[in-house]
């Protein structure tokens, strides 16, 4: 097999007679009379190239494997394509198939595809041309905004996000907060000092219930409405009220 490989990008730039090998998935296969027209791509381009498979190149069994969905290499000389559309197209010479797909369960096939569907195919929806376009244009805005500040000498910087989202239990690991559970700072009566203005506001809210009062004021008021309390947010409100019995 031909050594010298090269992108789908790479190969719609190189001269018609190169001898190339491209590597990708089958978007699509049709046969016609002595020919096997094999639409390849590889995620570098949103085109994909048309390859063009002469009956007795490739063996029939090796042949059979080319379905959609599949993972293939293909070498053969680039021509001059007929076809509306594209400039050139690869004279296939020999193929070799790195994983195979059944045809009729392989979901991806050469039609529209809603969202919804698309977002139970996770680990295949980068193949769609949806999701390429969504790509390529948040790619570009991304580039364009980045070029703009590194050039006026601004550092890109991955600052911490915090957020009341709870994932698989990682507030039972780390506590937002610089305070000191054991010595929290207290007001000139000996208070607790949390906030006092806002937590009198959410005792009006929960009607003067100071167990939802608390939990509103360290988890969000939404959030308590929405999911409950939080097992971080019951274990503050106890804290705090245990504080509370201890000053008292």
């Amino acid at each position: 097999m031909n050594q010298h490989y090269a992108s789908v990008k790479q190969a719609f730039n190189l001269a018609v007679g190169s001898e190339i090998t491209l590597r990708g998935w089958v978007r699509s296969r049709r046969d016609s009379k002595g020919v096997t027209f094999v639409e390849l791509n590889d995620g570098s381009r949103f085109k994909s190239m048309q390859l063009v498979v002469d009956a007795g190149v490739v063996p029939d069994e090796m042949l059979k494997q080319v379905t959609t969905g599949s993972s293939i290499a293909a070498s053969g000389a680039l021509v001059e394509s007929p076809a509306k559309g594209q400039t050139v197209e690869l004279k296939v010479s020999e193929i070799s198939v790195y994983g195979t797909a059944d045809p009729v369960t392989y979901p991806l096939q050469k039609k529209g595809h809603t969202l919804e569907f698309l977002r139970e195919i996770g680990h295949l929806r980068v193949r769609s041309n949806t999701f390429g376009a969504a790509f390529r244009v948040r790619n570009a805005l991304t580039h364009a905004i980045h070029t703009f500040f590194q050039e006026r000498d601004f550092i890109y910087v991955q600052t911490p996000i915090i957020t009341t989202s709870d994932c698989e239990g990682a507030g039972q690991m780390f506590n937002v907060t610089s305070l000191s559970m054991a010595n929290p700072p207290r007001t000139a009566d000996g208070n607790v000092h949390v906030g006092t203005a806002y937590l009198h506001h959410l005792l009006k809210v929960f009607h003067g219930n100071e167990h939802y009062a608390l939990a509103a004021w360290y988890q969000g008021e939404r959030a308590v409405r929405k999911h409950g309390l939080y097992a971080e947010t019951q274990t503050f409100v106890a804290d705090v009220i245990a504080l509370k019995a201890r000053s008292l």
